[in-house]
């Protein structure tokens, strides 16, 4: 369920270009619609763009009905996260533009704001394109704590504004005629995820996908890994690991203890899948501690085959490695390895030190 006619509209827009249903005519044909488009600078440049124009952008979001209608959208969405009409473009500053002096930018334009600081706001505009309400408002009372125990009360009010605006726009806005749009290869590798699963009767919710590895060396250092993807995109800031200091049974034991340790959080928000990094042996055990609600299936390295727990046994799904579903699971849990990995190798150094 959503909160408010504004996220039911954002959500539904981004499920219908997952789902493709067959009577969504009003995205058919919108060459000459406008979108909100977000470039791959290093200070991501938003504008407004058409269809046409929308070629090597990293984001993009629409069709919106008329320039009005999305010009409404880029104030909403402006006043929830302070973004810049004129960013640093290949290193160069400028004078500070139309927004800075309505408070309504947070200074990249002046040099106020590091590249990788302003790349994070950027992430909070694309999640509340995206309709991820909940993921934003946390993300902004994470950082109204962190600046007011920093005791930088300025900036502490300046994020408050920002999340009574949201609070505001979940209650009052009502934007209709609105379709999403992001990475379209992102979007069919999701559609096609949800399809080759729902065939077998497994049924997913896009939004959330988390995904566990594990890392060790010689039974020694055990760590493990949860990646985090947002509607098929790597969400960073939802990454956890965790290191685990009984050994018992080996790897899928091992992960066992991790995901068991993850559902004790209650305030995380609730996975539309999990998935694990491994075959029969993790899907047997870790499967004892996942919540009945919660899908749940494997992916086994080298022959890249999903295992899905089926009446008490076990189904496979095999794949070719250019399906795209078969792409998203390999790069979501190449991304779980990674992390697993690093963390891993971080802990080995530290002890060797």
């Amino acid at each position: 369920m959503v909160g408010s006619e504004l996220e039911a509209v954002l959500l539904e827009a981004r499920l219908i270009r997952l789902y493709q249903p067959p009577f969504n005519i009003i995205s058919k044909d919108d060459k000459s619609l406008i979108y909100i488009a977000i470039s791959r600078d290093n200070y991501p440049q938003v504008s407004l763009a058409r269809k046409t124009e929308l070629t090597g952008k990293e984001a993009y979001f629409g069709p919106f009905m008329s320039a009005w209608r999305t010009q409404h959208m880029l104030k909403l969405s402006r006043r929830i996260v302070h973004f810049c009409a004129n960013p640093p473009h290949k290193g160069g500053q400028h004078r500070p533009c139309f927004y800075y002096h309505l408070g309504l930018c947070s200074g990249a334009c002046v040099g106020k704001v590091t590249a990788a600081a302003y790349r994070h706001q950027i992430g909070l505009l694309k999640r509340f394109l995206n309709g991820q309400m909940a993921t934003v408002g946390k993300a902004l009372l994470r950082e109204i704590k962190f600046v007011a125990k920093e005791e930088n009360y300025r900036l502490a009010a300046t994020l408050k504004k920002q999340y009574e605006a949201l609070t505001m726009a979940k209650i009052s806005q009502h934007i209709g005629g609105t379709f999403l749009e992001s990475n379209p290869e992102v979007d069919h590798q999701l559609g096609r995820l949800v399809q080759v699963l729902g065939e077998v009767g497994v049924a997913i919710n896009p939004e959330r996908l988390e995904c566990f590895d594990m890392a060790t060396l010689q039974q020694q250092q055990t760590v493990g890994s949860m990646a985090v993807f947002n509607l098929g995109v790597a969400d960073k800031s939802q990454y956890r690991k965790f290191r685990v200091r009984q050994i018992a049974g080996g790897d899928p034991h091992n992960m066992a203890e991790v995901v068991k340790r993850r559902f004790r959080h209650h305030d995380w928000p609730k996975p539309g899948l999990l998935i694990l990094d491994g075959g029969k042996g993790q899907l047997s055990v870790v499967g004892r501690v996942v919540p009945k609600d919660v899908p749940l299936v494997a992916l086994a390295k080298k022959e890249e085959v999903i295992f899905v727990p089926q009446a008490g046994s076990y189904r496979e799904i095999r794949l070719s490695l250019a399906d795209p579903a078969s792409k998203l699971l390999r790069r979501i849990r190449d991304e779980a390895h990674r992390f697993a990995t690093g963390y891993h190798k971080t802990i080995r150094k530290r002890e060797f030190l």
